[in-house]
C-alpha cells in the first residue's frame, strides 16, 4: 500500500505543520543576467543598456559603439537614463542625476532631484529639484547647462502634442502655469485642491482638480488668454473618480470618458442573476460606472453619448463622428475576443446609424474616417464619412496600420508585408521569408477606450519600414527595411532569438540583443548597414557553451508533425545514464534559442532548465498539439511519441524519467500522471483536474464564466459540454485518479483567480481516496504563480528535492518523514 501524505507551507484545514528543504538561497542565486533597455545616441557614436538580474534591473553599462572593447561607464541604482541630441548621458537615480559628456568623460551631479524629463522637441531636459527655499523648476539644455532657474514650482506635465505645464504652490494657493519661451504664464490657481492638466491646445486647456477632503475630482476648461474657467460641476453634479479628456478638432469642444461613483445598495438582501443576463461581470466592477459626454463650456452644453443600448463611446478624431457600441450585445461566455456590433453616430444629424458586426478589435485611421476589422478570412473596411463598405479578402493576416496620407494599408503576415491601395483598391505583396511573421516596429497603436480593442493605427511611410521577423517553431529571426517596395536585410536570418529591437529612423541607427541557448545575449549596435556585436554579456559562463541541444522531428497518432527540444545534462558523459524531466506546456521548441539563465528564472513555476542540467540530468521540451480527441489525451499522446522519439537515445534512463508543468502545463501534468506509466514522478503546479467543474465556474481573474476557455480557448475543446458531455468527461484527470502509479507533487496558491486551489485540493482528496503517493503545497498568499522570495526558495527546492528524490534515489526528510 502506498503512503498518503500532505504537506502545506501554511497550516490551515487538514495541514498539521511546516517540513522544510534542505536548499538554501545560493542553490537558486542568480548570477546570469539578460542585456534590457538598450538606447543608442542620436550620433550612433554612443550605446547604453541595463544588466537584468532576477531582482534587480538598474545596472547601467556604457560602451562607446567604434570601440567596444572598453566600458567607459557603469553605475548601479539607475532609474532611467536617456541621450540627448547633444549625445550627452543624462542618468537619474533614486534623489540625483548625474549628466555625463561622454566625449571627456566629465560629469556633474544635481542632488535632490524630484523629477527629471527629456523635452526632445524642445531640445531641454526639465528638473525638479529641492533648493534651499523650496522646490524649484531647472530648465537645462541637450549639454546640461541650466538655461534657467524658477523657483516654487513643484512639478511639471508634457503633454502629448508637447505642451508644458508646470504646477507651483505660494502657501494654499497651487497654481498652474503655461511653460513657453522659458516664461511663466498663469492659467488657473485653486485653493483647496491638487490641480493636473488632462489635454490642451492652443486656445485652452482642461484641468482635474482633486479635493483633499473628499473621493471625488473637478473638472474645467480654461481659456489661455482670457484665463476664464469653464467648470463642468456646472452641468454634472455626479462624484467624479476618474477623467480621460480629448480636445477634438473642434478647438472648444472636449470629448470626455468620465468614472463616476455610484451609491450602494444598502437594503440589497440577495444579489440576483438572471437567466438571460450577459453583463455578469458588471457585478464585478465595485462602485463606478462609465460614461461618456461631449462637452460645449462655452455655450454650456453636455451631451451624454453612451445610453443604455450602447454604453461604448468612441471619440473617431472626427468631431462629428463616434463610434458606439454594446459590448455584451453578443456575449454568450463562449469566447474570449467577443465580437462587436458597431454603429457610427453623427454628432451634426444626432442620428445612430449602424456599421455592422466586427471582431473584437477595430482599427481606426488617424484623422477617424477609416475603420477596418477582420471578420473570418476577411478585413471589412468601412468609410465614415460615406458610410460605404468594402471587403478585402486576406487569410492569416494579423495586425493592420494606415499610412498617414490614408493612400496605404499595411497588413502583417506571414511570409511577407502585404499592401492594399486605397485609390486603386488593389492588394499586392512585399514577400520575406517564408514561414516567418513580419512585425512592422516603426507603425503605432493606440488604445482609445479603456476596457475594449478600439485602436488608432497608423504608420509614416515618409521613412522605410523597419520589420521584425520571427520563425515561431524555431525561435529563428531576421531584421529587415521596407524601402520603395523592396526588402533590404539588415540583419540576415539567423538562428539566434533576436529581441530589443531599438532604432532612430532619422539617423538609421540600430541596436538589438542576440543570443540562443547555450549562448549569452550580446548587444549589437551601429548604423544601419553597420552593424557589429559591442558587448558580450556573461563572458564568466563559459560552461554553458558546453550544453548541447537536439530538436527531433516527430509525428502524433494521426501523423501530424510535432518537435520536441532535448537538452542535454552540462557535463555528458555519453558512457553513463541520466535520468531526465519532461516539462510540458504548448509549444516549447521555440526555446531552442533562447539562453539558459539560472536563478528562480523559468517558464514554469518552481523549474529551472538550467539548475536541472547543471544537476546532470536531461531535459525534454515537447510542443503539444490538439485534436477532436481533447487536451489531456492530445498531451498525451504528443509526449509520449515525445518519448518515443528520444529511444534510440542510450545515455537517458526512461526508468527515471519524470514529467513537470504549471497552469495549463499543470492540468496536463495531472491528466497524463492518470493514463502513462512512463514516468517515475510527477509535479503539477496549478492546474485543473475536473474540466466540468472549471467549466461551470466564475473565472475573477477574466470576470467570466470559464465556457470560452474550452469551447474557444486553451482548451480547444470547440463544443459546449451538454453537446459532448463525454469529452469533458475522458478529459478530466480527477475521474482516472485512481489509475496515477508514480508519486505525485501538487501545488497551488490560495489567492489563484486564474484556476481556482480548490480544484487541486479535489484532485488531491481523490488521490488520496485512492491511496496514492501524493504531497500537495498549498501557498495561503501566493495567486496562480509564486512571488514572494520565500515561496520561491521552497518552491524551487521541493520540486528540486522531489526529483532528485524519486529519480536518483537522494534523501529528502520532508518527504520520508
Amino acid at each position: 500500500m502506498m503512503k498518503v501524505k500532505i504537506w502545506c507551507t501554511i497550516v490551515f484545514g487538514l495541514c498539521t505543520g511546516s517540513v522544510f528543504s534542505q536548499h538554501n538561497q545560493s542553490d537558486f542565486q542568480n548570477q546570469r543576467y539578460d542585456v534590457i533597455h538598450n538606447e543608442l545616441s542620436p550620433n550612433g557614436k554612443y550605446v547604453s543598456f541595463k544588466k537584468g538580474y532576477q531582482d534587480s534591473q538598474d545596472s547601467l553599462v556604457v560602451l562607446n559603439t567604434q570601440n567596444p572593447v572598453q566600458i567607459i561607464h557603469e553605475t548601479n541604482g539607475v532609474r532611467k537614463s536617456f541621450f540627448t541630441g547633444s549625445n550627452t548621458l543624462f542618468i537619474v537615480k533614486n534623489r540625483g542625476l548625474e549628466i555625463r559628456n561622454l566625449k571627456t568623460q566629465n560629469s556633474l551631479n544635481v542632488n535632490n532631484i524630484l523629477q527629471v524629463e527629456y523635452a526632445a522637441e524642445r531640445k531641454q531636459v526639465l528638473v525638479i529639484s529641492i533648493g534651499e527655499k523650496g522646490n524649484e523648476l531647472l530648465i537645462l539644455d541637450e549639454k546640461g547647462t541650466v538655461i534657467k532657474k524658477i523657483s516654487g514650482i513643484d512639478r511639471f506635465e508634457i503633454l502629448p502634442n508637447k505642451e508644458v505645464f508646470v504646477t507651483g504652490k505660494n502657501g494654499e494657493t497651487q497654481t498652474v502655469y503655461e511653460l513657453h519661451d522659458n516664461e511663466l504664464h498663469a492659467i488657473y490657481a485653486t485653493a483647496d485642491a491638487t490641480p493636473d492638466v488632462l489635454t490642451a491646445n492652443n486656445r485652452n486647456v482642461v484641468i482635474i482638480e482633486h479635493l483633499a477632503a473628499a473621493r471625488n475630482s473637478r473638472v474645467m476648461m480654461v481659456n489661455k488668454t482670457s484665463r476664464r474657467v469653464f467648470p463642468l460641476q456646472n452641468m454634472l453634479s455626479d462624484q467624479i473618480v476618474q477623467v480621460i479628456a480629448v480636445l477634438t478638432d473642434h478647438p472648444d469642444e472636449v470629448y470626455l470618458q468620465i468614472a463616476v461613483a455610484i451609491a450602494a445598495s444598502s437594503d440589497k438582501i440577495a444579489d440576483i442573476w438572471y437567466g438571460d443576463d450577459n453583463r455578469l461581470e458588471t457585478k464585478f466592477y465595485g462602485a463606478e460606472q462609465q460614461h461618456y459626454y461631449l462637452w460645449r463650456p462655452l455655450d454650456q452644453q453636455l451631451e451624454k453619448l453612451d445610453n443604455e443600448d450602447l454604453p461604448e463611446v468612441a471619440f473617431t478624431g472626427n468631431s462629428r463622428y463616434y463610434l458606439k457600441f454594446d459590448p455584451y450585445f453578443l456575449q454568450d461566455y463562449s469566447t474570449y475576443d467577443v465580437p462587436l456590433v458597431m454603429h457610427q453616430y453623427d454628432q451634426t444629424t444626432e442620428t445612430t446609424t449602424l456599421v455592422g458586426e466586427t471582431s473584437s478589435r477595430v482599427y481606426l485611421n488617424r484623422d477617424g474616417s477609416l475603420l477596418i476589422s477582420k471578420k473570418g478570412d476577411d478585413w471589412i473596411l468601412h468609410n465614415v464619412e460615406t458610410a460605404s463598405t468594402e471587403r478585402i479578402h486576406l487569410p492569416q493576416s494579423e495586425d493592420v496600420y494606415f499610412s498617414l496620407d490614408n493612400k496605404k494599408i499595411y497588413f502583417e503576415q506571414e511570409g511577407g508585408i502585404v499592401i492594399y491601395d486605397l485609390l486603386t483598391k488593389r492588394l499586392y505583396s512585399i514577400k520575406t521569408v517564408k514561414g516567418f511573421q513580419n512585425t512592422i516596429l516603426t507603425g503605432y497603436q493606440t488604445k482609445l477606450l479603456p476596457k475594449y480593442g478600439v485602436y488608432r493605427s497608423g504608420i509614416d511611410t515618409g521613412t522605410p519600414l523597419l520589420i521584425h521577423l520571427t520563425q515561431k517553431m524555431t525561435g529563428e529571426s531576421a531584421i529587415a527595411e521596407l524601402r520603395d517596395q523592396k526588402i533590404t536585410f539588415l540583419v540576415p536570418r539567423t538562428v539566434n532569438k533576436i529581441s530589443s529591437v531599438k532604432f532612430d529612423r532619422k539617423n538609421r541607427n540600430l541596436s538589438y540583443v542576440s543570443e540562443n541557448l547555450n549562448s549569452p545575449p550580446q548587444l549589437y549596435a551601429g548604423n544601419y548597414l553597420r552593424l557589429k556585436p559591442v558587448y558580450q554579456s556573461n563572458i564568466k559562463d563559459h560552461l554553458i557553451k558546453n550544453v548541447k541541444k537536439e530538436v527531433f522531428q516527430y509525428h502524433n497518432t494521426e501523423g501530424l508533425p510535432i518537435s520536441g527540444l532535448l537538452i542535454y545534462p552540462l557535463h555528458f558523459d555519453r558512457t553513463k545514464k541520466y535520468p531526465m524531466i519532461v516539462n510540458v506546456y504548448e509549444n516549447q521548441s521555440k526555446y531552442q534559442n533562447t539562453y539558459l539563465r539560472d536563478g528562480y528564472y523559468g517558464r514554469t513555476d518552481g523549474f529551472n532548465v538550467r539548475h536541472f542540467i547543471e544537476n546532470d540530468y536531461f531535459v525534454f521540451l515537447p510542443d503539444i498539439i490538439y485534436n477532436k480527441k481533447g487536451t489531456g489525451l492530445s498531451a498525451l499522446d504528443c509526449v509520449e511519441q515525445g518519448l518515443k522519439a528520444l529511444s534510440s537515445i542510450n545515455s537517458i534512463d526512461f526508468t527515471k524519467v519524470g514529467l513537470i508543468g504549471h497552469s495549463h502545463g499543470g492540468y496536463e501534468t495531472n491528466f497524463i500522471a492518470t493514463h502513462s506509466d512512463k514516468f517515475a514522478a510527477f509535479v503539477s503546479g496549478s492546474g485543473n483536474s475536473d474540466l466540468v467543474k472549471s467549466y461551470f465556474s466564475y473565472n475573477t481573474n477574466f470576470y467570466s464564466p470559464f465556457f470560452w476557455q474550452f469551447e474557444d480557448g486553451q482548451y480547444r475543446i470547440g463544443t459546449p459540454f451538454f453537446q459532448d458531455k463525454e469529452i469533458y468527461l475522458k478529459n478530466s484527470p480527477v475521474q482516472y485518479a485512481d489509475q496515477v502509479n508514480s508519486p505525485i507533487l501538487l501545488w497551488t496558491g490560495k489567492q489563484d483567480a486564474n484556476i481556482h486551489w480548490e480544484q487541486t485540493m479535489e484532485f488531491y482528496l481523490a488521490l488520496r481516496r485512492s491511496k496514492k503517493m501524493v504531497v500537495a503545497l498549498f501557498y495561503k498568499n501566493e495567486g496562480h504563480s509564486v512571488h514572494d522570495s520565500a515561496s520561491k526558495l521552497d518552491l524551487y527546492s521541493k520540486v528540486s528535492d522531489w526529483f532528485a528524490h524519486y529519480l536518483k534515489g537522494a534523501d529528502a526528510v520532508w518527504i520520508t518523514k
